[in-house]
């Protein structure tokens, strides 16, 4: 009797234990439970458990802060299909299945609905979670992306504004790695490469779109920058396309770096300038010729002066002589002096003509009336005028001009070309010979005049310079005539306003033969 209650006495002391035990783990495991719901509640996220169902077991604050819902309105709301948009519930329902059947974890985002009404995006995380082996429901995490999408979107806005502003630009602007391979680049670039599309220069590099010398130029540049990180501010670069075009850019390139400040590539922006650069290359061709008429005038006027002063110089010395001696002067004598004043007298009126005549030319004052007339009659009249000097130095003037022969010329430049033209061949003629004006209808409605004569004639140096001003071209003639070289400039001038040419051929001693072209043509 005494055994048996002795063994009902250990078993109720074990009993005891195991229960207290019991209630121990029980306060432990409530206590660590509640640590950790204290700790979900703590978590920048939501955190929440369903059943096998879907129902909402558990829910931290901040997923019912986030939603809008209290803890008691939350277990109103039932299962978790219930806070999703409807348009995402099948996309729910479809994971919430996958998961329960072991599927790994696979994060998808959701829009779900607030208590307001509000849509939120939200990146959720479920996965299986079992008690003793057996499966009880899911466990899942989400988080808010709002804040992230919105800056998605604005920065998706930004890249929109911004790839419109540069593709909108007539600069054009792009960028490059460090192969210079083109990774970025505006509307402007690609029409300047003569291509449709950003996709035909993306990937490329300047040797598959430009000339080499030029391209070469430019990797060399980039690589520099690449390697010193020392931008390259408003450089002049020429642009000679495999087309054959050529333009002119002002570029600029800056290192392109990473977050971490490495460089790996470049920006560039290039502007434009071909319509600047010929403007400043047309500018400076016209200085320049703008330079060497002022010295080309400076010149020639210091020439004029000097062959003004020797006619007046002659004239006033012998209006000084026949002041002072006058009375004692012979009649011959008088007679010789009056014949040189007046020789100097044709002369200075000679030259004062031409040089009036090159200034209305040079100033556009000489108006321009081409018409028709007869080239025989129109060279006899102006032969007739200044044959003077021929009859005094017994020249024989001929003229082998048919008669049917018209020209279509200005008559007062016309007859200032002949009149130069002959008058310098009897200046260069020796006493007693023969100047010959021919006149020959060419092919294309031309007419070719020529004046000859058998005079002192020119070396090929003389030549040469014979319609440039300078004083190269200034001799005495046969009979110590002056001479100035710019009848033949005026001459020349006149012809070109005809749309004509001339020339000349000579030979020192034997003569020379002036010719130009006219419009002209046989009349029958």
């Amino acid at each position: 009797m005494e055994k048996v209650i002795d063994d009902n006495s250990n078993g109720a002391r074990e009993l005891k234990i195991l229960r207290e035990e019991n209630v121990r783990l029980k306060a432990d495991l409530e206590e660590k439970s509640l640590k950790i719901r204290e700790f979900s509640d703590m978590l920048p996220q939501l955190i929440l458990e369903t059943d096998m169902e879907g129902k909402i077991t558990f829910i931290n604050e901040f997923g019912l802060r986030l939603l809008g819902y209290s803890r008691e309105e939350m277990l109103m709301v039932g299962d978790v299909f219930s806070l999703v948009d409807p348009t995402n519930k099948e996309a729910v329902i479809e994971g919430f299945q996958n998961t329960l059947n072991g599927a790994g974890p696979a994060p998808r985002e959701y829009k779900v609905i607030r208590k307001d009404g509000k849509t939120l995006p939200i990146l959720l995380h479920g996965v299986l979670y079992k008690e003793h082996g057996i499966p009880k429901g899911i466990r899942g995490t989400g988080i808010d992306v709002s804040e992230l999408r919105e800056a998605e979107e604005k920065l998706s806005i930004e890249r929109i504004l911004l790839r419109a502003l540069i593709d909108n630009l007539p600069d054009r602007i792009y960028a490059k790695d460090t192969s210079s391979r083109f990774i970025i680049c505006n509307d402007a670039l690609v029409r300047r490469m003569g291509k449709n599309s950003a996709e035909e220069v993306i990937g490329k590099t300047d040797l598959d779109l430009t000339n080499r010398e030029d391209a070469l130029e430019y990797f060399a540049d980039e690589q520099k920058i690449i390697n010193t990180g020392i931008s390259l501010l408003n450089k002049e670069e020429a642009l000679r396309f495999i087309s054959g075009e050529q333009r002119w850019s002002l570029s600029s390139k800056i290192p392109l770096r990473n977050s971490r400040g490495e460089i790996i590539g470049i920006v560039g922006i290039g502007r434009d300038i071909t319509d600047l650069k010929i403007a400043q290359m047309e500018a400076e061709d016209k200085n320049e010729q703008l330079r060497k008429i002022i010295a080309d005038r400076d010149k020639f006027f210091s020439i004029i002066a000097h062959d003004l002063k020797s006619p007046f110089n002659y004239f006033l010395g012998f209006t000084e002589l026949l002041s002072d001696e006058i009375e004692s002067m012979s009649k011959e004598r008088i007679k010789g002096i009056a014949s040189n004043m007046r020789k100097s007298a044709v002369n200075l009126y000679s030259l004062l003509e031409n040089l009036l005549e090159w200034a209305k030319m040079q100033r556009g004052l000489i108006e321009f009336k081409p018409q028709e007339f007869s080239l025989f009659d129109k060279i006899r009249t102006c032969v007739d005028t200044i044959s003077g000097p021929a009859v005094k130095k017994e020249i024989k003037i001929t003229l082998e001009i048919p008669k049917k022969l018209f020209v279509i010329a200005d008559n007062h430049m016309f007859d200032a070309i002949i009149r130069n033209l002959v008058s310098n061949a009897i200046k260069f003629s020796n006493k007693g010979s023969k100047i010959v004006i021919s006149g020959i209808a060419l092919n294309e409605g031309l007419t070719e005049v020529t004046v000859s004569d058998s005079g002192i004639g020119m070396n090929a140096g003389l030549i040469s310079d014979l319609f440039i001003r300078n004083d190269k071209t200034r001799r005495k003639g046969t009979d110590n005539e002056p001479s100035t070289g710019l009848g033949l400039m005026l001459c020349k001038e006149f012809v070109e306003k005809h749309d004509g040419k001339m020339w000349v051929t000579s030979k020192e001693g034997e003569g020379s033969i002036f010719g130009f072209t006219v419009s002209g043509f046989i009349k029958s």
